[in-house]
C-alpha cells in the first residue's frame, strides 16, 4: 500500500475509523498497514472523535481520511458486489 499521501492527522483519523468499525473490518486490514498507520498517527496532535449514531460522512473527518478508509475497505474487506459499487462511486465522483 502506498503511504505517500498520508500525513499524521489522516493516519489518526483512519485509525479511529477502523477502531470504531465492525470487527470484520478490523480483522481484515493487514497488521503491517495498521502498524504503519499507528506509527504515523503517533505524531498527530489532533483529537479525533466518532459519534456512533452518525454515518462516516456526517463526522468531522477529512475527505482524505474518508477516501483512504474507502481504499482500505475496497482492498481488504469488500466482496465483489461491494467492490463494484465502490468503484462505480469513485468513477462517478472523479
Amino acid at each position: 500500500m502506498d503511504y505517500t499521501i498520508l500525513n499524521n492527522d489522516i493516519a489518526k483519523e483512519v485509525l479511529t475509523i477502523i477502531y470504531y468499525s465492525d470487527k470484520e473490518i478490523q480483522d481484515n486490514i493487514p497488521d503491517d498497514v495498521l502498524k504503519k498507520l499507528t506509527i504515523l498517527a503517533a505524531d498527530s496532535n489532533k483529537d479525533v472523535y466518532i459519534e456512533k449514531d452518525k454515518s462516516l460522512n456526517e463526522q468531522n473527518l477529512s475527505k482524505e481520511s474518508l477516501d483512504y478508509f474507502s481504499a482500505l475497505y475496497y482492498l481488504y474487506v469488500a466482496n465483489s458486489e461491494e467492490k463494484d459499487k465502490i468503484l462505480s462511486s469513485w468513477i462517478a465522483n472523479d
